[in-house]
């Protein structure tokens, strides 16, 4: 019911943001126009006008698709201070595999190795639902790691058991945890940028951390900067440790 609800206001959110666009469409192009409907310049204003409502409906569907309508780990908020907020996450299960490399570098051999699994390479070749965000280790751990959260759905009724021996499933619950919200790309520069502000945000708060944890990217690689929503998470709370998934 409440993932529900969630959705519900995600699709009116789109909604009235394309609804908004289209009414400033209009007024630009009758301003254009002004009553110069049949000549030849005025028809190809209107088809113009009709392609640019056809390409932002087309965007606000892709956007709500790949940022809005995909679930996400449930979690509590704690409190919340300007772009760091503190969350409490429940217990959740990870498809992971471990990476090697520079960051920027091993994200694209990641992803298709995790996603892989999701899109079929399984033992009963079922197909898995995408989720967000996909979350990847700070590379200054040893076998740093890239993990999709599995749907509620699919763990439920049980997940298959990995074609490729590069894919691990694990239970987690990673308790309460800092987060510190960016847009744009996130690349190894701009996450270091990022965390910088976070330790300052932390400390306004009495919280310390050496080092961040993970980085949580919630928008596929096609979506410009704008509209992209990426995360650093710094680990206050462990509530246990990770356990294998037996299919």
């Amino acid at each position: 019911m409440v993932l529900l609800t969630k959705l519900n206001a995600g699709f009116m959110l789109v909604f009235q943001v394309y609804c908004e666009l289209i009414v400033r469409a209009k007024k630009y192009f009758d301003t254009v126009l002004k009553g110069d409907i049949h000549s030849d310049r005025g028809c190809l204003l209107k088809i113009l006008y009709w392609l640019v409502i056809f390409a932002v409906g087309a965007f606000c569907i892709f956007y709500w698709r790949t940022a809005v309508a995909l679930e996400k780990p449930s979690y509590t908020l704690v409190s919340k201070k300007g772009r760091l907020e503190i969350r409490d996450y429940s217990p959740v299960t990870i498809a992971s595999t471990t990476l090697s490399g520079s960051y920027d570098s091993s994200l694209s051999t990641g992803f298709r190795t995790v996603a892989g699994y999701i899109f079929g390479n399984n033992q009963d070749q079922e197909k898995i639902a995408m989720t967000a965000p996909v979350l990847v280790e700070n590379p200054q751990n040893q076998g740093y790691k890239m993990a999709f959260v599995m749907p509620s759905e699919s763990v439920s009724k049980g997940l298959p058991e990995p074609s490729s021996s590069a894919v691990s499933l694990e239970q987690v619950a990673w308790g309460t945890v800092a987060v510190w919200t960016f847009g744009g790309w996130a690349n190894s520069d701009r996450i270091q940028r990022e965390w910088e502000k976070m330790q300052a945000a932390l400390v306004e708060q009495g919280i310390s951390g050496v080092s961040y944890d993970m980085v949580a990217q919630y928008n596929p690689p096609m979506l410009p900067p704008p509209f992209r929503t990426n995360e650093i998470w710094l680990m206050m709370d462990v509530k246990q440790e990770l356990k294998p998934v037996v299919p």
